[in-house]
């Protein structure tokens, strides 16, 4: 791999950010020179003085990009996610047992791990703005047609195709955070895709309220309601989209030159040559690259694992409550479908608050490892917290309502809050351009849950009862989650990484279970010097010796 081709704009380069984790070249802030033989202590070391420019472009487009991928992030969640609220009325208006919700809930999840890394192969190619502006009206259209849905064919039919059209979001809103900001500032942008999803199910829930209770008029049920009028502003945000947000860094005409200069800078310090995604020799060269990653393989476990629990959650979370207040959530009369009347409509109410917490926990979550540059242990922690409340729902729910309810609500909480400093986890373990590839990757794994979740518990609650080996089961998954996260620290431990701030030194002549992780770009250390990678020091192998690397 060479310099960049020429005439290519570092301000939006094709290759996604990253950090040499192993091998022993780096570069971003991460990356400083060292002697050779000695510790580097990055938390001891003086910071560089703040650049004004690079500062006030960072605010700028933290005012711009965040809102607006935030708002794909809130409908992208709210039209799929409206069916948990919609649930119980259309299913007692449309005769559907819990085989077929829990068919129906599953099946986006098919379509939508299956399309997530051919979309964001297309979105390299077309740009992440006409991308994204196209995938909101596209789903927006299907969500509305969400009001007809008459039979379980239809309904399948329906989630089947939302799951094609929302697949793409959420790896092309990655793709776009990366081009806007340095690797060491993206953990809270990241966490605020998540807050969008909470925050979807925060005002989903009062908002679903409000449209359940127009139950009737015009000659429209309630859920009918529910799906028109929550899919039309994902139409109107598409063309909001297509016109407010800057496709690179030179287009952010909100900028000034000396802005966009200092923020090109800064971003291009996470970007290195690699194989390009703009055709298909260059895509199967991301992909290889990307299956030949351990460490993907093994957060793409942990990702399927937990969201088996998350998604759970997101399809079942107002079910739960209503038979959590109705004293059956432990017993075979669970049900999925409401009573006659407006019984939907308090547990749909209640829904706000574990999505309200969950909302606060990602946050402060979030800053705190942004804060330390820490990964590993602000997903193991929250995930391990999780999954011991959840399993503890049942004795609590028996012993008080308001107790298993608390449970739900902290459980989901800190579930929800893992999320943000994952996928910044994620990135951090690719080499070179592999993001691009990578995390969408990741996150079909993750979707897998969507698929296994809903379905184990429809299984569950028909042979077994109640949610009680549901929420056993969710929350074991999610402990087994938290370990493996700490298996995979050991993992990059042992291979000569230590992502978190402490000093560790390679044995000499050691190598690496993964071998180099990229050429080091012009004008960084030359490659026979030692250097800082992630807080702690490694030995160069000589430049010669990699010429061939990835």
């Amino acid at each position: 791999m060479g310099p960049p081709r020429a005439g290519q704009d570092p301000a939006q380069p094709l290759d996604a950010p990253q950090d040499g984790v192993l091998g022993g070249t780096a570069s971003g802030p991460a990356l400083q020179p060292a002697h050779s033989g000695e510790g580097c202590e990055p938390e001891a070391a003086a910071p560089p003085p703040a650049n004004p420019d690079l500062e006030s472009a960072l605010r700028k487009v933290g005012s711009r990009v965040i809102p607006l991928c935030f708002s794909v992030a809130l409908m992208n969640h709210l039209d799929r996610s409206n069916l948990a609220y919609a649930s119980l009325a259309l299913n007692r208006d449309n005769n559907f047992d819990a085989h077929i919700y829990s068919v129906g809930a599953a099946l986006f999840f098919v379509t939508f791990a299956v399309f997530q890394v051919p979309a964001n192969l297309v979105m390299v190619r077309v740009g992440f703005r006409p991308w994204l502006a196209f995938l909101l009206v596209a789903w927006g259209i299907v969500a509305v047609c969400f009001m007809f849905i008459s039979s379980a064919w239809s309904f399948y039919l329906l989630r089947l195709l939302l799951g094609v059209f929302e697949a793409g979001a959420f790896p092309a809103m990655w793709y776009a955070l990366s081009v806007f900001f340095p690797r060491r500032r993206i953990t809270k942008p990241y966490a605020y895709l998540t807050i969008g999803i909470m925050v979807a199910n925060v005002i989903g829930s009062p908002l679903a309220t409000g449209l359940l209770a127009m139950d009737g008029l015009g000659g429209l049920r309630g859920w009918q309601w529910l799906f028109l009028v929550e899919g039309l502003p994902s139409i109107l945000l598409g063309l909001v989209i297509f016109l407010m947000l800057p496709n690179s860094i030179a287009s952010a005409r909100f900028l000034t030159p000396p802005e966009r200069e200092a923020l090109a800078a800064e971003v291009a310090l996470d970007h290195v040559p690699g194989p390009l995604a703009n055709d298909l020799r260059g895509a199967m060269a991301l992909l290889g690259a990307t299956l030949r990653n351990g460490y993907i393989w093994m957060s793409g476990l942990c990702g399927a694992l937990t969201s088996v629990a998350s998604h759970t959650y997101l399809a079942y979370t107002p079910i739960i409550i209503s038979n959590l207040l109705a004293g059956t959530a432990l017993s075979s009369k669970s049900s999925v479908a409401a009573g006659a009347g407006n019984k939907s409509l308090l547990p749909v109410a209640l829904a706000l608050v574990p999505y309200s917490l969950a909302s606060a926990t990602s946050f402060v979550v979030a800053a705190s490892s942004q804060r330390r540059d820490e990964q590993f242990w602000h997903v193991c922690g929250p995930l391990l917290s999780a999954g011991v409340i959840l399993a503890l729902f049942p004795p609590l729910a028996k012993a008080a309502i308001p107790a298993g309810f608390l449970s739900l609500s902290i459980s989901l909480a800190l579930a929800a809050a893992a999320n943000g400093p994952a996928m910044a986890l994620v990135s951090r373990l690719c080499k070179g351009p592999e993001a691009v590839v990578a995390l969408p990757l990741f996150s079909s794994f993750s979707v897998i849950g969507g698929i296994v979740g809903p379905l184990l518990t429809g299984a569950l609650m028909g042979r077994l009862g109640g949610f009680t080996f549901v929420t056993i089961i969710m929350g074991s998954l999610m402990v087994a989650t938290g370990l493996l996260v700490i298996v995979l620290r050991a993992w990059v431990m042992h291979d000569g990484g230590l992502p978190d701030g402490g000093v560790a030194q390679r044995t000499p002549g050691k190598p690496s279970l993964r071998g180099p992780s990229r050429i080091v770009p012009p004008g960084l250390p030359s490659a026979a010097d030692d250097v800082c990678v992630l807080g702690r020091t490694v030995h160069r192998a000589p430049a010669a010796a990699k010429a061939d690397a990835v």
